[in-house]
């Protein structure tokens, strides 16, 4: 019985080790503010999203043209892409946590008229106007928030 509960107890700590964590890092949090602070307060015209981005450390700006923008914090762990009137996107690097998705969409929620879908991507309206969200996981962490075309 005693090597059986040692057994057990030994497979749980492996599997626990193995297991991604729900609890959000600096890294995850800091994402998470800044979609807030950077897209969903700034939507639907992201006038003020580069101000916004500053003030969370994003000084190294890239401009495409008036209306597109790109930059990175100092260690290029916090990333935004701006197109004014289109689209606002947040990268960072890769996360193991299997709920940023779940907390994407809650953080969407607290800013939408309608509430979004639980699924990605998905849609909700900020402003009259509705945005298509993503969550992108493929290298790296992608919050993207795109203006839908109008048909």
């Amino acid at each position: 019985m005693k090597i059986l509960f040692s057994t057990a107890l030994f497979s749980m700590t492996i599997i626990g080790c193995a297991t991604p964590t729900t609890r959000l890092n600096a890294q995850d949090l800091s994402a998470l503010e800044a979609f807030e602070k950077i897209c969903l307060e700034f939507a639907p015209s992201f006038e003020g999203s580069q101000q916004a981005s500053r003030a969370a450390g994003i000084n190294d700006f890239f401009e495409d043209s008036a209306v597109k923008k790109m930059g990175f914090n100092n260690g290029h762990s916090l990333g935004v892409q701006i197109e004014l009137n289109k689209e606002c996107v947040i990268t960072t690097p890769e996360s193991k946590n299997r709920t940023l998705t779940q907390r994407f969409i809650q953080t969407i929620a607290r800013h939408a008229t309608e509430k979004p879908a639980l699924t990605m991507p998905t849609s909700a309206k900020l402003g009259g106007t509705t945005f298509i969200f993503l969550h992108d996981r493929s290298r790296g962490e992608a919050y993207v928030m795109l203006k839908a075309e109008k048909k």
